[in-house]
């Protein structure tokens, strides 16, 4: 899956269905994704209220605010192939930060990326987003490299200070 936006979903109660709130994920590839605000529903155990990963490649994703009945679990399984991400879970390195995305306004469901963003200009460019469109629309590239997850945030233009004698 390439640029979408995985919120407010739930995995089952039942062991069997409850692994991964967000993502199952056994093989493939997560590319700019933003995945927040899901749950496992699975009591007692955190198996990953946004991503459950026995396989596959995550890149350029977002994965916070994601709860195992009501605790911050975000992933559960391999952390070895995450390039490029954000989540409080993964190991700085490879790209990968730890820090809070700073999302223009979650309590609302907006989860573009607020300028001074840790994710913006953060991840890796692949050869695809050279003509791509981000989830709003927007061309995948705004500035030098592109920005982790599903959208790319608006540059701000420099403040021009004029002084008056």
């Amino acid at each position: 899956m390439r640029s979408c936006l995985l919120t407010a979903n739930r995995s089952g109660v039942q062991r069997a269905l409850g692994l991964g709130g967000g993502v199952y994920m056994v093989t493939g590839l997560l590319e700019s994704m933003t995945i927040v605000a899901n749950t496992n529903m699975y009591p007692d155990v955190g198996y990953g209220g946004g991503i459950y990963r026995q396989g596959g490649f995550v890149t350029n994703a977002i994965i916070y605010d994601n709860t195992t009945t009501g605790l911050t679990d975000n992933i559960a399984g391999s952390l070895s192939a995450f390039a490029y991400s954000c989540a409080p879970d993964l190991i700085s390195g490879e790209g990968n930060i730890t820090n809070g995305p700073m999302f223009t306004d979650p309590e609302r469901g907006d989860y573009r990326l607020m300028p001074l963003s840790p994710c913006v200009d953060s991840g890796y460019l692949a050869p695809w987003m050279n003509t791509a469109r981000d989830l709003g629309g927007l061309p995948r590239l705004q500035r030098r490299l592109a920005d982790m997850g599903a959208y790319e945030a608006i540059p701000q233009l420099p403040a021009i200070l004029w002084r008056v004698f």
